[in-house]
């Protein structure tokens, strides 16, 4: 049996998110690479502050479009892209703890991704990636 680390399991959800909010195949690594980070920066980001790392992105994209519903739209999305415990749930069990149907957990999902998917969101988000990789890597 192949064990996968909860690290990696994080880091494919955030690609598959990425994936979707870029609408092209996007990870996560390849986007420090591409702007200028070194492997050896991205591989100290991986060991030493991968986990905090994540959490400064998680509570970014918590800030992103904030109002009616919000909440709820966003700890959907979490969930069914696994971005927070690395594991990806299906609509069907998030609308049966919600007492919602899979479409209409499918449609707060995608209400919340629509957000993401504008050219300034998407633009925003990427300097954030990078602004946040380098506090981290300069010792916060």
């Amino acid at each position: 049996m192949i064990t996968i680390s909860q690290q990696t399991r994080k880091l494919n959800t955030w690609n598959w998110w990425l994936w979707r909010v870029f609408g092209r195949r996007t990870l996560l690594l390849d986007l420090l690479l591409r702007n200028g980070f070194t492997q050896e920066q991205i591989n100290v980001l991986k060991a030493e502050h991968f986990d905090a790392y994540i959490q400064t992105l998680l509570d970014y994209i918590a800030t992103v479009e904030v109002g009616h519903d919000s909440v709820r739209r966003h700890e959907v999305m979490l969930r069914h892209y696994g971005l927070v415990s690395g594991r990806r749930e299906t609509l069907q069990a998030i609308g049966n703890d919600y007492h919602l149907s899979r479409e209409r957990i499918r449609q707060l999902v995608q209400k919340r991704m629509d957000i993401f998917k504008t050219e300034k969101q998407r633009a925003e988000l990427e300097a954030k990636i990078f602004s946040v990789a380098h506090q981290f890597l300069d010792g916060v």
